[in-house]
């Protein structure tokens, strides 16, 4: 389908998908700009873009007016050799509360490069959704075994003789049992904005708790048997990580509740403090990919000096926590592959 030319003022789109359900999570427009220019030479717009959405549970129904003339400008950029434009997301609706979803689009000022536009729907495989559900509760189940099975062993050890490994064993473990998130089902089935931030929430404790283990384990582990300052070693490694938490809580729970109340709205263009929020979280990784290289170098060179380093720091390593953050990694590359695109 080649679309419809939007290069033509006053000119409306209007599409219509059916058969969804709240297993589909979430349901994404995208436009693609044909460009009219190509091989004379590159073009960089900026496109104001009108949508309305409205939504019905059948046939019979009376389509529900969901959203009225959301406006919003992007930025359009065509290569000079590229036969479409950039990819535009128009509408991300987060919660599927409807069986039927309508769209009219209009390009407010249109140029002449503008061409025929290929109008996309994305959605989540609803068997993925299952999956995911499923997979989430066996991991689950696994996790809360394991940390009984765990405590169990340990609980005639005192904890001021616990190793470092067995003390951020312990941490990781629960903090993977909350990752899990068994009140996860809600963000798909229940509307609303606190089932959506308390999923980011724990995500972003998990991963940053990983980063914290690796980098305390590095300058730690070498160190055991000395006196350890709360304020002079874990302090600052503490502030540095909560400020990469803080950042990515506060950038993921805006972006969700702003566009809970506007499908069309996009953090990195429509919010002008985002910019900054996204050079402290850039900053404060950096700073935190040098310090634990630096931490990694020193611990290696006392290898010889230190007993059953080297073996400690390669199970712990290469055993726990890369392979649990590559899992969710894949996790989270297999769900957008599980998208399905539709052009009405």
């Amino acid at each position: 389908c080649a679309g419809v030319d939007m290069g033509v003022p006053n000119t409306q789109w209007t599409g219509e998908i059916r058969h969804l359900d709240e297993l589909n999570q979430d349901l994404q427009l995208e436009a693609a700009i044909w460009n009219k220019r190509i091989g004379v030479h590159g073009v960089q717009h900026q496109m104001d873009i009108a949508v309305d959405m409205l939504g019905r549970n059948s046939d019979e129904d009376a389509w529900v007016p969901l959203q009225t003339d959301l406006r919003h400008t992007r930025t359009v950029t065509c290569g000079q050799d590229s036969e479409t434009c950039n990819r535009l997301t128009l509408v991300d609706e987060l919660h599927i509360r409807y069986e039927s979803y309508k769209f009219n689009v209009r390009f407010l000022n249109p140029t002449d490069y503008v061409g025929d536009v290929t109008f996309s729907f994305y959605y989540i495989n609803h068997n993925y959704t299952l999956f995911e559900l499923w997979w989430r509760f066996a991991f689950l189940v696994v996790t809360f075994i394991i940390v009984i099975v765990y405590m169990i062993q340990l609980r005639t050890v005192p904890f001021s003789e616990w190793t470092l490994e067995q003390k951020w064993g312990a941490v990781l473990l629960f903090a993977l049992l909350a990752y899990n998130n068994p009140f996860y089902p809600l963000e798909i089935l229940a509307a609303g904005w606190f089932p959506v931030f308390l999923n980011r929430l724990l995500y972003a404790t998990f991963l940053v708790l990983i980063l914290l283990f690796w980098l305390i384990m590095f300058d730690g582990i070498r160190r055991e048997g000395q006196e350890i300052s709360f304020k002079s070693f874990y302090l600052p490694k503490i502030i540095l990580l909560g400020l990469i938490w803080l950042m990515g809580v506060v950038t993921f729970t805006w972006n969700q509740l702003k566009t809970l109340d506007d499908p069309a709205y996009d953090t990195s263009k429509d919010e002008p403090g985002f910019m900054f929020f996204a050079i402290v979280f850039l900053a404060a990784t950096v700073v935190y990919v040098f310090w634990l290289i630096y931490a990694a170098i020193r611990a290696f060179n006392d290898l010889r000096n230190v007993p059953y380093l080297g073996i400690r720091v390669k199970f712990f390593l290469c055993r726990h926590p890369l392979p649990t953050l590559f899992y969710r990694l894949e996790a989270i590359h297999l769900g957008d592959l599980m998208r399905l695109c539709v052009r009405p």
